[in-house]
């Protein structure tokens, strides 16, 4: 795999630390709305300099998507936890 579906990562992730998030921050969680948090977490990966060096590394090792799950995992944790 050479793609990465980052819309579809980013929203795994967010659920993937949502029910964290609920726990710390009940109340901000009541306010959020998935989609507008999706397309402000990938707005923040798209421009942040590790995602990009991620996603040109797996691009030229042929990679794909297993490479950069990971920051994705991680940035978008960072992004939640800068909404507080």
């Amino acid at each position: 795999m050479n793609t990465i579906k980052l819309k579809d990562e980013v929203q795994r992730a967010i659920r993937s630390e949502w029910p964290a998030f609920v726990v710390n921050h009940p109340r901000l969680a009541e306010i959020l709305d998935e989609d507008l948090l999706i397309e402000h977490a990938i707005e923040m990966l798209r421009d942040d300099a590790e995602y990009q060096d991620a996603m040109r590394t797996a691009s030229a090792a042929n990679i794909g998507l297993e490479a950069v799950r990971g920051v994705v995992v991680r940035l978008v944790g960072k992004f939640l936890r800068s909404l507080v």
